[in-house]
């Protein structure tokens, strides 16, 4: 029984890592990938952020930014 779950468990591992080679492989319809890089902030909310972290050296200052701000 352990024999068999074990062999499942390997097919299901190599066919996912087979469809995300593909995947990676692919790319997009000219054979670029879909995504572009883009600035997580704008100037103004990286200068309010460099701003704070000067203002408050001893404390934690995190940016809260969108997923979409992301990826592209």
């Amino acid at each position: 029984m352990p024999l068999t779950l074990v062999l499942v468990v390997a097919v299901i591992v190599l066919v996912v890592a087979l469809l995300f080679a593909a995947k990676l492989k692919g790319g997009g319809a000219d054979g670029e990938r879909p995504y572009y890089a883009k600035k997580p902030l704008t100037t103004a909310e990286r200068v309010l952020y460099f701003r704070l972290v000067r203002a408050l050296p001893d404390k934690i200052i995190l940016a809260q930014i969108y997923l979409s701000r992301l990826i592209g």
